[in-house]
């Protein structure tokens, strides 16, 4: 055998100690916990805005529930809906400026707050003729009016928070 001491022998090498353990991740440095914390507040900041939006939006998915529990009369249909277009529309812009509008001013409002709405040339004219005869709508005017209405209800741009 050769002698450990020799510098070219390869029996010393076995004593080389290995390479040293990769760092670990904590303590994490001050960017990292900086962009969490941001990660953190912008989490928050979108729940809260999420929350905030889903309750106001409340009164938009009742009125839509009660067009879908309505009676089977084709006037009362028509009844109730107009009522929860006039419910929606006094939640989203207040008493003052809707409670009193009714026939073609009310129509007009109804389509200047909501992109692709036509209640004044279509379904709204319809129904006031339906209700001034005192009959009920026909079945093609009732549907096109519920899909107006359903349409307003989702869609319409609503004035503050």
């Amino acid at each position: 055998m050769s002698d450990p001491l020799d510098p070219g022998s390869l029996v010393g090498l076995v004593d080389i100690v290995e390479a040293p353990a990769l760092p670990l991740w904590w303590p994490l440095p001050p960017l990292v916990w900086m962009l969490l914390a941001l990660l953190a507040a912008a989490a928050v900041a979108w729940l809260w805005r999420f929350q905030r939006c889903w309750h106001g939006d409340r009164y938009r998915r009742e009125a839509v529930a009660g067009l879908a529990g309505a009676s089977a009369d084709p006037a009362e249909r028509l009844r109730q809906a107009r009522m929860q277009l006039k419910r929606a529309a006094i939640t989203a812009y207040g008493r003052e400026g809707v409670a009193p509008l009714d026939g073609a001013p009310w129509w007009t409002f109804l389509d200047e707050r909501c992109a692709g709405s036509a209640f004044a040339k279509g379904p709204g004219a319809a129904a006031d003729r339906a209700l001034a005869r005192g009959c009920a709508p026909g079945a093609g005017e009732l549907e096109a009016f519920e899909a107006a209405t359903v349409h307003w209800l989702r869609s319409h741009r609503r004035e503050g928070p």
